[in-house]
């Protein structure tokens, strides 16, 4: 990938996503599974993550990213049980990756084309310029509500 404007998404992207990942490694075993921002904060964690896999999935690709209930990923249900870091540092390989390999195969030219994975799942029109956008601000707004909690505990944020 050589277009200059799909290498400054993806340098977007890279910075945040860097900031989720260091967040799961200093999250503090008594915060895990503390609700912050009205959800656990491993579930923001996990929710920022199942959506970075709709926003790149490549056409015609199962979402099998993530074995968790949509309620869940998508913060509607709170579950019974509480995953541990390596699976969601795991989970967090996969969707750099999957990332990586949808910015990857785009051009400028590609970005007002319809998305159609994200249509689908929004229930509204959206480009791959809209897929470009959400994947660095949906991580950052999830950012925000885990960087608060860590700094009610001492703790210094990512952000």
């Amino acid at each position: 990938m050589n277009d200059p404007i799909i290498a400054a998404f993806k340098a977007e992207f890279d910075r945040f996503f860097t900031m989720l990942e260091k967040q799961i490694d200093i999250c503090p075993e008594e915060l895990w599974a503390k609700k912050v921002g009205g959800w656990p904060f491993w579930q923001q964690q996990l929710h920022s993550l199942a959506c970075t896999f709709i926003y790149a999935r490549p056409e015609g690709q199962a979402f099998e990213g993530v074995a968790y209930k949509p309620a869940v990923i998508m913060l509607a249900e709170e579950p019974d049980f509480t995953p541990a870091k390596d699976d969601l540092r795991r989970l967090a390989a996969e969707a750099k990756a999957a990332a990586h390999d949808y910015m990857d195969g785009l051009t400028a030219a590609d970005l007002p084309g319809r998305h159609r994975l994200m249509c689908d799942t929004m229930k509204k029109d959206m480009t791959h310029q809209s897929a470009l956008m959400a994947l660095p601000r949906h991580i950052c707004y999830h950012l925000g509500s885990c960087d608060a909690a860590l700094r009610d505990l001492g703790i210094p944020g990512v952000y």
